[in-house]
């Protein structure tokens, strides 16, 4: 039945994921699209050049990558916990004990 449940996460979380995706798709596409308007009618602001949009463009796709690679670990040290609960507990309670000696320094 917990096998069930987890499968059943995992599916939800995969569906919110691709619904993001598909938001995130529509609108970088109504965007450039206002982007190739703008350019046409030369009512372009000054300092959002194309090298500046791809620069944004570059940090956002990193900026997802990035937050989908946290909730992707995030998910697995989760996991490792269910499996493993007094081997969370240790290395909890390590981690515990290695921050507290870096904000105990003077």
């Amino acid at each position: 039945m917990s096998q069930i449940t987890c499968d059943s996460n995992e599916l939800k979380i995969l569906q919110r994921e691709v619904e993001e995706l598909q938001n995130s798709k529509k609108t970088s596409t109504v965007k450039g699209n206002k982007d190739l308007e703008n350019e046409k009618k030369g009512d372009r602001k000054p300092g959002l050049d194309t090298a500046t949009a791809e620069k944004n463009s570059e940090f956002g796709k990193s900026l997802h990558e990035l937050t989908t690679y946290v909730e992707g670990f995030a998910l697995e040290i989760e996991d490792v916990a269910k499996e493993r609960p007094a081997l969370a507990i240790l290395g909890a309670f390590a981690l515990g004990i290695i921050v507290g000696h870096l904000f105990s320094r003077k």
